[in-house]
């Protein structure tokens, strides 16, 4: 039903309404991300994003992130670690995320560089991650963790962000 959907585009409204179109999306997303097909999920998404309910239920949705301070293993609420202050980062870019100031996100200076600035992959085990442009091809390789006094083997999820 979803790729009905993608190939369709505009047409497929002549037939069901946007909460169904909506409710199919929705669903394989949802499908993907479960079974980790991370790219699939950020392509589909890309092709439905023109529906303000996907974007309002996917991207909108509540999601709990659990970020890990690098320097000091502390938990962080809105990426700045209890313990040491510190603001989370991409791993592989170390550009810090700061959540508390929602109008310095779009001038990160990867933010131009990234072509799904929208997206963020991070493992709920160990903590670390970062912008998804840079590390799907890292998760995808399932090698242990990207830092080094991490060693385990990583299970990502995506993480859709409002910029």
């Amino acid at each position: 039903a979803a790729t009905i959907v993608v190939i369709l585009k505009d047409y497929i409204l002549q037939y069901l309404a946007e909460h169904e179109i909506c409710d199919i999306i929705l669903s394989y997303l949802d499908l993907l991300v479960h079974d980790r097909l991370l790219r699939e999920a950020v392509k589909i998404y890309e092709l439905n994003k023109r529906y303000p309910l996907v974007v309002q239920h996917f991207v909108g949705a509540a999601q709990r992130l659990i970020v890990k301070c690098v320097k000091c293993k502390g938990l962080m609420r809105d990426n700045v670690c209890f313990r040491c202050n510190k603001f989370s980062f991409c791993s592989a870019c170390y550009e810090a995320f700061d959540c508390k100031n929602k109008n310095a996100i779009p001038q990160l200076r990867w933010q131009k560089q990234l072509k799904h600035p929208t997206f963020l992959i991070w493992c709920q085990i160990c903590g670390h991650g970062g912008h998804y442009d840079h590390l799907i091809d890292w998760f995808e390789s399932k090698q242990p963790c990207l830092i080094e006094t991490c060693a385990h083997q990583c299970l990502p999820v995506l993480i859709p962000i409002d910029v």
